[in-house]
Order: C-alpha cells, then structure tokens, then sequence
C-alpha cells in the first residue's frame, strides 16, 4: 500500500521546535536540512517509486518522498546503509530534513537495498535539465540567507 505525503503540506505545530532548545531547533532552520526539507525533498521522484505498489493492497511502505531523500542524503554524507537506517531512526536533524515526525521511525538495511534497486532499475538518479533542483535550491537559499540575516542588520531587506 501506497503512501505519498506531499512535503509542501505543513502540520500546524512543528514537533521540532518544542523538542529541541532553541539554540538547536535556530541551528536546524538554518542548516542544510532546512535547504534541503523546505526545496530539495519535493523534488524526489516519489511519484516514480509510487508505480512500484499497489494504492490499497498489501503492507503499508515507508513514506516514498522521506526514502528517496534518505537515499539523496545517504550519498551525499556517504554512508553506509545500516549507517543511512540508524540516521532515520536516530538523528533528528535527519528526521527533520525528511519531514518525518521524530518518533516511532523505522528501516532496515534490506528496505534500504530494496529502494536502491528500484532507483538503478528506472534510473531515477538522474537529475535532466529543467527539473528545477537548481533554481528550487538556490531560490530557498537565498530565501534562508535572509531570513537568518535581516534580524541582526547584515541585510536589508
């Protein structure tokens, strides 16, 4: 069974910000994962790994777009892949960047290895010209920048 949770969909609170002091939950929105939750995550190719599985039949999956990104991370940090599962389970800031609630998170290296097959086989890897990951990138780079900057008068917005 299928589940896809579209990662523009915002919560009304944010899990992060009561869990961590806000010297920590100030260092997440502005880091990487931040960049990477709010422009990069949309743009996995969750809908591709969506054709692989039934909408309604047989055992719920892990969310596509959180796996695909585990995937994008676990080959930019260059981890293994008990490394990559432990990182979901475990890490915050990892948990944040896939838009996944910070509890009860699970995966296995096998999940890990099946996911990995499916992006070789359909070659989802590629990023074509015209997807927009650098515009999308660059744009909420820029858009953080500002944010973290305006309040201590180094930019004018």
């Amino acid at each position: 069974m299928r589940r896809l949770t579209d990662p523009r969909q915002t919560g009304l609170f944010d899990e992060f910000e009561g869990l961590l002091s806000s010297v920590a939950y100030r260092r997440l929105t502005s880091g990487w994962q931040h960049l990477f939750r709010h422009a990069i995550l949309k743009l996995m190719p969750a809908q591709k790994l969506a054709a692989h599985f039934d909408p309604t039949l047989g055992r719920p999956i892990k969310e596509l777009y959180s796996v695909a990104g585990m995937l994008f991370i676990m080959e930019f940090r260059n981890w293994t892949h008990d490394a990559a599962a432990d990182a979901y389970m475990f890490n915050l800031d990892v948990q944040y960047a896939l838009h996944l609630k910070p509890e009860n998170q699970s995966l296995c290296r096998r999940t890990i290895e099946r996911y990995i097959r499916l992006f070789r086989t359909e070659e989802l890897a590629r990023v074509k010209k015209g997807s927009g990951l650098n515009a999308a990138v660059g744009k909420q780079f820029m858009t953080t920048r500002a944010i973290n900057l305006a309040p201590h008068g180094l930019l004018a917005i």
